[in-house]
């Protein structure tokens, strides 16, 4: 997963680029990302990921950003809005389309839900993990 992460925010866009950035990077970076012995490939990479629970994953990593904040005096701003994820179009003729609730000082995405393309967004904001939609508070 770090691998992944890494080279994402390298520049790469498709399992083939993470596999080359893996097999590319220097020692020093391999050692720190597990990668003493061996660089996994892409069909390796392509496994790894379709087997991640991606709302565990997505959950973890909201209650971590959220966690990092600094507590708030007063209110905090949150905005709701729906996307839909540019290629992430395959055989489906359907794009994936997240709702996610932004901290607007923060600029950050503390939850997110996959719903389905295009929703009513009022209703879906029910479908995000707490504390967003079922109103428990966390502290933000």
């Amino acid at each position: 997963m770090a691998l992944c992460a890494v080279a994402v925010l390298g520049g790469a866009a498709a399992l083939v680029s993470i596999a080359r950035f893996a097999a590319g990077a220097p020692p020093e970076i391999r050692t720190r990302l597990g990668l003493e012995r061996s660089v996994p490939g892409a069909c390796t990479l392509g496994r790894l990921l379709a087997r991640i629970d991606a709302d565990a994953l997505d959950r973890a990593v909201g209650d971590w950003l959220a966690g990092q904040l600094e507590p708030a005096d007063g209110l905090r701003a949150l905005a709701v809005d729906g996307k839909s994820l540019r290629g992430s179009r395959t055989h489906d003729p359907v794009a994936v389309h997240l709702l996610a609730a932004v901290l607007h000082g923060e600029k950050t995405v503390i939850a997110q839900r996959q719903v389905d393309s295009k929703s009513n967004e009022i209703t879906a904001f029910r479908s995000l993990p707490p504390p967003v939609g079922a109103g428990r508070h966390r502290r933000c």
